[in-house]
């Protein structure tokens, strides 16, 4: 999993504290959902094209078949910290801990 994600293995294994260990485990597997539903859509929308070629009478990829995503809102959009603010918080979080 380490050479996938293209964390050093020594940080990895000796330095991240279990919250960062968490937090990259998430974000892997909602990287795996989010790609495994692009090719379910694109699975969708080219099974509509052939379907509409031979004079289907569906008018939507949605009526072909449904999705468990189909009809959920997506979530509220996350904020991505900038660089500058990883850093901060990088850093402040290291001198607490080294603070103790």
């Amino acid at each position: 999993m380490v050479g996938q994600i293209g964390i050093d293995p020594y940080y990895y294994l000796d330095e991240m504290s279990h919250d960062e260990v968490v937090a990259v485990m998430k974000a892997r597997h909602e990287d795996y959902g989010l790609i495994s539903r692009e090719g379910w859509e694109q699975t969708r929308l080219g099974c509509f094209y052939t379907v509409a070629a031979f004079g289907g009478k569906v008018k939507k990829p949605t009526e072909l078949f449904k999705l468990p995503w189909d009809g959920k809102k997506d979530a509220a959009p996350v904020k991505v910290m900038t660089k500058e603010e990883a850093l901060k918080r990088a850093y402040a979080m290291k001198t607490n801990k080294n603070g103790k």
